[in-house]
């Protein structure tokens, strides 16, 4: 499970970079002053941490139908808890 967990990060980071790099790569980086640089990098990295914010990071509910499932598995958490610990 971990080694998926980190995976993921990491296609999660690579994805990001790749999005920084083309917002840099469309606004010219090389062809202007160092304060313009500076700023074209600020942009690019706002951008992509907003558009992972927005998209990469959440997981889809209605396809792994987390929520919907979640009142479900309230229900039936105290009798997994008895199950698992039968001592109580």
């Amino acid at each position: 499970m971990f080694f998926f967990e980190k995976m993921r990060i990491i296609r999660t980071f690579g994805i990001e970079i790749f999005i920084a790099f083309l917002v840099i790569w469309s606004k010219g980086f090389f062809a202007h002053s160092i304060a313009v640089n500076i700023q074209i990098l600020s942009d690019a990295f706002f951008v992509s941490g907003i558009l992972m914010t927005l998209f990469a990071q959440f997981p889809l509910p209605w396809l792994e139908r987390k929520i919907i499932s979640f009142p479900k598995r309230l229900k039936r958490a105290p009798e997994e808890l008895e199950k698992s610990n039968p001592d109580m």
